[in-house]
């Protein structure tokens, strides 16, 4: 069975305010056209100051420094953001 190709990602950290050395689950939901969840795809993961905080290949955030950085989760070539302030 072919796994259809993402229509939607949506990606988010689920606390308002982070420690750091601490680690953070992030959240994400991917769906195909007809808003259906779709399983068993895999996101590329990134920060865009690591020295802020970083980010697993499984979505893990670890916040680094105090400051404020953007996560990314590409999926398919669509893309989500969240902000994290540390």
């Amino acid at each position: 069975v072919d796994v259809p190709n993402a229509a939607t990602v949506q990606f988010g950290i689920p606390q308002d305010s982070v420690i750091i050395n601490r680690t953070y689950q992030t959240t994400l939901s991917i769906r195909d056209l007809n808003g259906v969840e779709i399983r068993g795809k895999t996101a590329t993961y990134e920060s865009l100051f690591p020295e802020v905080a970083t980010v697993d290949n499984k979505g893990v955030v670890t916040p680094r420094a105090v400051g404020q950085t953007t996560i990314r989760a590409t999926v398919d070539g669509r893309t989500a953001q969240a902000t994290l302030k540390v």
